[in-house]
């Protein structure tokens, strides 16, 4: 099992600015062409993690849920998006599966990976 925690990187507030931006930049949308790696563009992309989690199919992903849900609390739907772009770049056999730990239908996950089960 290798395990690599991430900071989020948005805010909870930022939830409607971020699902409508991500749509008209092209490094974002549509995802099965979106990359991640040294993705500038896209404010959804985890751009920085080790090469490892971008070269890796993944068979699963597990995005863990920030203590508190308010305004400024650390908000996950870059760890969503990132989550759904790799689970859509899966080549080989198999799938990778997305699981978003403590999840409510106010945090936006559905949005951001339209087609892939979360």
């Amino acid at each position: 099992m290798n395990a690599h925690a991430v900071n989020y990187i948005t805010k909870v507030y930022e939830s409607d600015d971020l699902l409508s931006s991500y749509i008209s930049e092209p490094d974002c949308f549509p995802p099965d062409k979106a990359y991640l790696k040294n993705n500038e563009r896209c404010r959804l992309a985890l751009n920085m993690l080790p090469d490892e989690v971008y070269d890796k199919e993944w068979d699963l992903i597990m995005i863990d849920a920030p203590r508190g849900f308010f305004d400024e609390a650390p908000g996950r739907m870059a760890a969503i998006y990132s989550a759904a772009v790799m689970a859509r770049k899966r080549k080989g056999s198999g799938v990778t599966h997305v699981f978003l730990h403590n999840a409510r239908e106010s945090q936006g996950g559905e949005g951001v990976c339209g087609g892939v089960s979360v």
